[in-house]
């Protein structure tokens, strides 16, 4: 290998200086970093959206998010006074049993039991009418989201997305 070939280039700071291996392995570690660093930057950023959206969950769980009308009423899904953040109400889905357990976030022990239950997964189920019922927002989910069902319109509350609710509880109690 000739002294010409081993040459980078023009500098900007005077004649061609031959290629320095530790400086290209330097180079090429700094690059490999970034690609590295940018690379986990889009992970926590897939993943803090994936949170966010409610998208990633515990197996068989769900969460709906609620809020109450406060100083007006419902008219069908709209609040005539101003929207306040109410209770985080878990379901938990077991296809195996038949049930789906439900409870307000931060209760030590479950609310209710729903069952006899269709479970396709922890996002879509169906229970038919139980003891327990009159005590849950919903009887079914699909897709994550409650179903149209009469039982939603009995509450108080109505369901909200998770952002909505992470903002009303950081603007604080009504």
């Amino acid at each position: 290998m000739s002294d010409e070939s081993r040459l980078t280039g023009p500098s900007r700071f005077g004649p061609p200086r031959p290629a320095d291996p530790a400086h290209c392995e330097a180079a090429h570690r700094r690059l490999m970093r970034r690609v590295w660093l940018v690379f986990g930057a889009t992970i926590v950023l897939l993943a803090i959206g994936g949170w966010a959206s409610d998208v990633m969950s515990l197996q068989g769980e769900r969460t709906l998010y609620t809020a109450r009308c406060v100083g007006g009423e419902w008219v069908d899904d709209n609040c005539t006074g101003h929207l306040a953040a109410a209770e985080r109400i878990r379901f938990k889905a077991s296809k195996p049993r038949a049930e789906v357990l439900f409870w307000n976030v931060g209760a030590s022990a479950p609310t209710g039991r729903l069952a006899p239950c269709r479970i396709e997964d922890g996002k879509n189920w169906t229970c038919a009418e139980s003891a327990d019922a009159a005590k849950s927002i919903t009887l079914a989910l699909a897709d994550g989201k409650p179903a149209a069902n009469r039982e939603l319109r009995l509450h108080s509350v109505r369901c909200i997305s998770k952002l909505k609710w992470l903002r009303l509880k950081a603007r604080g109690p009504a």
